[in-house]
């Protein structure tokens, strides 16, 4: 099957902090790396990652009347949500991939005000079986009748990312995991188990480093949950969410 050449779109002109802050949520219109092809391809189309070319996986399209609602591969943001497994809040930024497999039921949900760097990929499946004789995916490499729906790779379940998150370059985030409101992934993190509430986690696996405040004004915060706010709202106290001044930042607007 012939490989589908990336686009060049003529590079955007960012004439103020609102324009970029789109230009981030639009994978169509940010500069691509020419290792990573899957960010031009238009809704639909996926990378196989069990046929090779030329030392990457191979860039296909779907047939129109595939039998599988899902093929194996890696989907940019907007074919995902064409797809119905990704939801974004609204004012996020970042264009994950999202690798899914035939059989993954799961849906990735990310919250409000959230900051995605690039790199970011997003797996509802992908997990090798551990106590198989072989982790390998034999009847996938080899086309064997019940690939890819024979509990491998298998997942975890959902994704769920919540709000005012910050999400380093080249994170991976396994299936199953749910990373609370106000947390911090360090760049290069594989996140395999839950993140809580404002924790800064890093590492492979990801662990806790710390929090980013006390637990009583970790609590004070999510009650605040400022990020649901009218827009006007955010605006209006700009001054006051850019601030290391928690304790009356909560005094203020706890009593709402």
């Amino acid at each position: 099957m012939a490989r589908l050449e990336p686009t060049k779109p003529a590079p955007p002109v960012i004439s103020s902090l609102s324009t970029l802050i789109l230009t981030l949520s639009d994978s169509s219109a940010r500069p691509r790396r020419a290792d990573r092809p899957i960010d031009s391809l238009t809704s639909g189309s996926v990378v196989n990652p069990f046929r090779r070319s030329a030392g990457r996986s191979e860039v296909l399209k779907p047939a129109p009347d595939a039998a599988a609602d899902v093929k194996p591969g890696a989907f940019s943001r907007e074919a995902a949500i064409e797809a119905g497994f990704l939801t974004i809040g609204e004012h996020s930024y970042g264009s994950p991939s999202v690798i899914a497999y035939p059989g993954d039921s799961g849906t990735i949900t990310i919250g409000r005000y959230c900051s995605i760097a690039d790199g970011t990929e997003l797996f509802l499946g992908g997990n090798h079986r551990l106590d198989w004789v072989t982790t390998y995916p034999l009847r996938a490499v080899l086309g064997l009748p019940g690939a890819l729906e024979d509990g491998h790779p298998s997942s975890k379940g959902s994704i769920s990312i919540g709000s005012d998150v910050w999400v380093g370059n080249d994170v991976r985030i396994l299936s199953g995991v749910r990373v609370g409101d106000g947390a911090a992934l360090g760049a290069g993190a594989v996140i395999s188990r839950d993140v809580r509430p404002y924790a800064v986690v890093a590492g492979n696996p990801a662990r806790e480093i710390r929090r980013r405040f006390s637990n009583p004004t970790i609590a004070a915060l999510q009650r605040i949950a400022w990020w649901n706010w009218e827009d006007d709202l955010v605006r209006g106290r700009v001054n006051e969410l850019c601030n290391p001044d928690l304790e009356t930042f909560v005094a203020r607007y706890e009593r709402g």
